[in-house]
């Protein structure tokens, strides 16, 4: 039996049915889909970012509920360990529902292989925590997409667009992706 979801195409602002094959959700061919849950509150969810490029590898930045090292008074702001490796399902289960918004980028002009170069180090690294406010699932995300040449397909003084922003989250990566899906049309 096969599943679906539903969500927004972000390219036409329609809703969208997708086939979920196996434990993916594959984005259009020759396309890397940045995979965007929206904030729902505090008490519900935080939202939530990842990215799945054109062969499947799945990008995803979600902190393990051991192991929490918070500041003092500010429970939610914390730092701990991540859960590698993860999948689009683990995401939809941990959040709730489907992400709200899918942003697809040509392939083409993406280069994955040093995405998933830095992805391979970065995951792999013991050092490597999910952090509230340095290294979360957003920040992540835009990491994926300036190893894969993000400022380069933005060019010019593209980092003085997004150099401002102190805490990356969903709603920044929706923006930053689409921006950089709307550069390259």
């Amino acid at each position: 039996m096969s599943n679906f979801i539903f969500a927004i195409d972000s390219n036409t602002r329609r809703s969208l049915v997708k086939e979920i094959v196996g434990d993916v959700v594959t984005p259009p061919p020759n396309s890397a889909a940045v995979n965007v849950w929206s904030y729902r509150g505090k008490e519900e969810a935080w939202g939530h970012a990842s990215l799945t490029l054109s062969d499947g590898t799945y990008i995803s930045w979600w902190p393990q509920g051991m192991g929490r090292e918070s500041i003092p008074f500010v429970s939610q702001v914390y730092s701990a360990p991540a859960i590698v490796p993860r999948s689009f399902n683990d995401d939809v289960r941990g959040e709730g529902v489907v992400p709200d918004v899918f942003v697809y980028i040509p392939a083409t002009h993406l280069n994955e292989a040093n995405i998933k170069s830095w992805w391979d180090g970065f995951s792999a690294n013991p050092d490597s925590r999910w952090q509230t406010l340095q290294q979360n699932c957003s920040t992540t995300v835009k990491d994926a997409l300036v190893a894969g040449g993000a400022w380069d397909i933005l060019g010019g003084r593209a980092f003085d667009n997004w150099g401002d922003i102190f805490v990356w989250s969903p709603n920044d990566i929706e923006r930053f992706a689409t921006a950089i899906r709307d550069k390259i049309a």
